[in-house]
């Protein structure tokens, strides 16, 4: 099953369970299940059927774009990863996105390329600043996009970490016009 798949099974699932919440409430009084209204339960499982029919469109609609995905292992050196190009001429994009299983405490920097045959599209320094917005326990690091337009053949996505500290670098290339995409485990 996608992450799609559970995040539509986990609204109606939580609507279900309201949905019984008040059943059963409702069922404590002298009369029984003869005394239930059943509006707001049928709410419940409608609000949750919605929530997770749209939470099921927007992940799908990223996973059906992804080219390439990966949680490659971190560790200072150059890893060099060959995506084939589907869609050659059209604005792809790159998100290099450093990771770790604590809190970060330095910026670290990270050096992104990608080629196509010969001709580089992407050559940047990235120095990603330590990020504690809030959306994790601990603080991590900031990630980077960057755009760029390949032409037909294969893509060379070279990624040198020179900063220690990084234990995994998620990588993924996006191609807007891809239909079939599939995430990395796990997203």
């Amino acid at each position: 099953m996608t992450t799609s798949d559970w995040l539509f099974l986990t609204g109606l699932a939580l609507g279900v369970f309201f949905a019984a919440l008040t059943v059963w409430a409702q069922a404590q009084g002298p009369k029984g299940l003869r005394e239930v209204s059943w509006k707001i339960p049928t709410g419940f499982v409608v609000f949750g059927a919605a929530f997770g029919s749209l939470a099921y469109l927007i992940d799908s609609g990223v996973a059906e774009k992804t080219l390439f995905e990966i949680d490659a292992p971190g560790g200072v050196g150059v890893q060099e990863f060959r995506v084939a190009v589907e869609h050659p001429g059209v604005e792809h994009s790159l998100l290099v996105a450093p990771g770790l299983d604590g809190d970060a405490e330095a910026p670290v920097e990270i050096a992104a390329f990608v080629a196509s045959g010969n001709t580089p599209l992407v050559s940047e320094r990235l120095d990603l600043a330590v990020d504690c917005s809030g959306r994790s326990v601990y603080c991590g690091w900031e990630s980077w996009t960057g755009r760029f337009t390949p032409g037909p053949g294969t893509l060379v996505v070279r990624v040198e970490v020179r900063s220690p500290g990084i234990e995994t670098l998620h990588l993924r290339v996006e191609d807007p016009e891809k239909t079939d995409g599939v995430r990395a485990p796990g997203y």
